[in-house]
């Protein structure tokens, strides 16, 4: 049994060899730069970046970030920094686009932050067009977050973004709709949209109309759809969906022809959904 002395004298010794260790770790971080003088030049861009994000200045935050990037554009945090300045401008196509150059030198380039980060990074991603990019975000996000609403969030963007992604991301949608389901209220209708949605497209009619039957108005259908970052085809859709479940099979009917109009890998889908209920004499 160590005696009080002895016990002194180890803590002590302990406490000395992290001393040195940190002390090492503080002189190789110092040759390191000195061996590569880009390398602080870097450093030092990057903490100028950050520190204007933290002065809520996303103009010379950019700036800083992209300069460097030019210095190492093998490293992920430049890009990671640049794409929370422009994610604060509101440029969500070039902020994606600097996520995605982040993640792809790192796959955890987006990991350490707070969710918050990532969630934005995601919803950057989907009002830029870059849905693969936004599924992955909220994928890696969703296993990181601990269970409960935020998660449930996550993972009900991770099912809009595969949606977009077309037929062949339908099953893997309709697993993260399943997530986001579990312990959902009934009247989240924005989530109760895109699961049913994915049903109806499933061929499950009966079961969509079903999800959605605690819709009763119009207003409740048009609030909902504010809520989400879709591209319009995708909005439409959801009109769409909650207008025949409402019984306005007329105006179910145009809001599908719309959603055809503009395109996207539902297209198909869309144009034979409106000629179905145009066939039938919209008397559904």
């Amino acid at each position: 049994m160590l005696k009080p002395a002895h016990i002194g004298r180890t803590v002590d010794l302990l406490f000395a060899m992290l001393m040195l260790h940190a002390g090492a770790a503080r002189a190789s971080d110092f040759w390191d730069r000195v061996r590569d003088p880009a390398r602080g030049a870097y450093d030092r861009l990057v903490k100028r970046a950050e520190a204007a994000l933290a002065d809520n200045d996303p103009m010379a935050a950019a700036r800083h970030a992209k300069v460097a990037v030019a210095q190492l554009p093998d490293s992920a945090t430049a890009h990671r920094v640049l794409g929370q300045a422009l994610l604060q401008l509101d440029l969500f196509g070039a902020a994606s686009d600097a996520f995605a150059a982040a993640l792809a030198r790192d796959a955890s380039a987006l990991d350490g932050h707070r969710a918050q980060l990532a969630q934005s990074a995601g919803i950057a991603a989907m009002r830029g067009g870059r849905y693969e990019l936004a599924a992955r975000i909220q994928q890696r996000l969703a296993t990181h977050l601990p269970p409960g609403e935020d998660r449930r969030r996550v993972f009900a963007r991770l099912g809009d973004a595969l949606l977009c992604l077309g037929p062949q991301r339908l099953e893997q949608a309709r697993w993260a709709y399943a997530h986001a389901l579990a312990g959902a209220e009934r009247d989240d209708i924005d989530l109760y949209l895109g699961a049913a949605l994915a049903t109806l497209r499933e061929g499950q009619e009966r079961d969509a109309m079903l999800a959605l039957s605690e819709l009763r108005t119009a207003v409740r259908l048009e609030r909902a759809l504010h809520n989400r970052v879709l591209p319009e085809a995708e909005r439409l859709a959801r009109l769409a969906i909650g207008l025949e479940a409402i019984a306005d099979n007329r105006g179910a009917a145009n809001a599908w022809a719309a959603a055809a109009a503009r395109g996207g890998p539902w297209q198909t889908f869309h144009a034979a959904r409106a000629s179905q209920l145009n066939e039938m004499g919209v008397a559904r």
